[in-house]
């Protein structure tokens, strides 16, 4: 069979059923769970787009791309469809020459797509820690506390004027937290916690449940300047992932935010992967 075969079509609707269960699928491939990071940016973002890869009229797989920034997030062919047509690495530069591809950003966990990106890679970075799997099982009553006179407890943010305007104020301190145009979901969602000593607002944390693995949900945080350097962070995540706990709690941060990787290891966090970005020649 030739890849002439092969046709792309696009999926018009950002949260389709359909397209929820060729995510669900490809998660299920990978050899570690996913973080959240995947979703808010990737899968689910506005300026992806989402295409089926059909070979008479039947969905075999799909694909995410940029096609502003020519950029390649996944690329995912079921293991049948490719046993009885080995046609995987063809279908691959076909889609790269169609939308020009010239980079993409991948998990490492994402073997099948990574062993073809390093065969056109012309340069490869390494922009993320992730996924980070968090062990809950040593979350234990003693350690969710710093001293006796403190009382630090998470709060559902409700979706407010001046919470909003709260969250702002907070955001702008870290380079590296959500954006604003990623709060508002969050808070709509009621995703988004205050992290407080009694009335004093000491940080931000999320607690974000996945839309296509649903025994994982993803968390992160931002420590307020003046609170930070005195374990609260660690103490931030250690609650979060006791309020996601049965769930696998996953989290991940970019490689230029060290302190952030220090505190999720400290929060029993273990890594299983990076983010990397590929740059790749023209086919």
């Amino acid at each position: 069979m030739s890849v002439d075969s092969i046709v792309f079509t696009q999926e018009q609707d950002n949260y389709s059923s359909n397209k929820v269960k060729w995510l669900k699928e490809f998660c299920s491939s990978l050899h570690h769970t996913i973080d959240g990071f995947y979703e808010q940016e990737f899968a689910f973002q506005q300026d992806s787009s989402f295409y089926y890869i059909v070979f008479e009229e039947e969905q075999v797989g799909f694909f995410l791309v940029n096609e502003m920034k020519k950029e390649l997030y996944t690329y995912y062919i079921t293991e049948q469809f490719n046993s009885n047509y080995n046609l995987r690495r063809p279908i691959f530069q076909r889609l790269i020459k169609t939308f020009q591809i010239s980079s993409s950003i991948l998990y490492s966990i994402d073997i099948e797509l990574l062993n073809l990106l390093l065969d056109v890679q012309t340069g490869l970075e390494c922009i993320g820690y992730a996924p980070f799997v968090h062990n809950s099982s040593k979350v234990q009553p003693a350690i969710l506390s710093i001293d006796a006179e403190s009382c630090y407890t998470l709060h559902t943010i409700e979706n407010t004027a001046e919470n909003q305007s709260i969250l702002r104020d907070i955001i702008k301190e870290e380079v590296f937290f959500i954006s604003e145009q990623e709060m508002i979901p969050l808070l709509q969602e009621q995703q988004l916690y205050f992290f407080k000593d009694k009335d004093t607002i000491i940080g931000v944390g999320i607690l974000q449940h996945s839309l296509i693995q649903e025994h994982v949900c993803s968390v992160g945080m931002c420590i307020k300047q003046e609170f930070r350097r005195q374990g609260l962070g660690t103490l931030l995540l250690l609650q979060l992932q006791q309020k996601g706990s049965p769930k696998i709690v996953t989290s991940g941060c970019s490689v230029m935010n060290d302190a952030s990787r220090r505190t999720i290891e400290k929060s029993f966090g273990i890594l299983r992967g990076r983010v990397l970005k590929v740059t790749i020649s023209n086919l």
